[in-house]
């Protein structure tokens, strides 16, 4: 979609937006209203490949929930392959797998020096969900350092 749908989508809209300028000093656009409060993500959460919190991104705002070593390590630029992050206390910590094609797996995470090691316990819920996502039981879980 070029430029021009864009601004004439923002025309169209514009009673119900308001405008704003953000940290970079370019401007913004936000639904009128009350804005949700700030949420703190404590905790564990096995973010797909393509989440929108790696993706949809500008890449120096991206810095607010992943370092620029570990972008770089999860998002391979040169083939566009991009690894499932692992989310810890609400930045992008490590990345996690489950390899082979059975229905039931196992799961490898993977977190980065200098990062929390995430705790065995704290991915009771997030196992749950992934075995609902992909239909599968995870057998084992393994959580290493790379």
């Amino acid at each position: 979609m070029g430029l021009r749908a864009v601004d004439a989508a923002l025309t169209r809209l514009a009673p119900e937006l308001r405008e704003g300028s953000g940290p970079d000093g370019r401007i913004y656009h936000d639904l009128a209203g009350d804005r949700p409060e700030p949420r703190e993500l404590p905790g564990v959460r096995l973010l797909p490949e393509f989440d929108a919190l790696l993706c949809a991104y500008d890449p120096p705002a991206r810095e607010r929930f992943v370092d620029a070593a570990h972008y770089r390590r999860l998002w391979t630029q040169s083939n566009g392959l991009i690894l499932a992050p692992l989310l810890v206390d609400g930045r992008m910590t490590g990345w996690w797998r489950i390899p082979g094609s059975g229905a039931r797996r196992r799961l490898e995470v993977f977190w980065f020096a200098g990062t929390r090691r995430p705790r065995t316990s704290e991915f009771d819920a997030p196992v749950t969900h992934l075995e609902a996502a992909y239909g599968i039981s995870v057998t084992d879980l393994t959580v290493s350092r790379e």
